[in-house]
């Protein structure tokens, strides 16, 4: 009888410790696929974010193309002859 106690006693904690190595597992599992389904939705974040923010400035074909005309030319260095800077103002 003392034999069939100890036998079942051990049987027990072999049990119990399966399901506590069992339900770690899964808990680990569970861990490791929320952790996958986190970074999916991190990934997701910044899709969205570009997808919201404004488009990138390009400088249009019209700039680049720009050649100003002689006398658009002459109306540029006048202008900035007249410009008066601050420090003439003080003297």
């Amino acid at each position: 009888m003392d034999r069939y106690i100890k036998t079942h006693r051990s049987l027990n904690t072999q049990m119990r410790s399966m399901s506590l190595r069992s339900t770690s597992v899964k808990q680990n599992r569970r861990e490791a696929a929320l952790r996958n389904k986190l970074k999916g939705r991190k990934g997701d974040k910044e899709v969205v974010r570009r997808a919201l923010m404004p488009p990138t400035r390009r400088p249009s074909l019209r700039w680049l193309n720009f050649r100003p005309t002689p006398s658009r030319l002459s109306n540029m260095s006048m202008a900035s002859n007249e410009i008066v800077h601050p420090v003439c103002l003080v003297m």
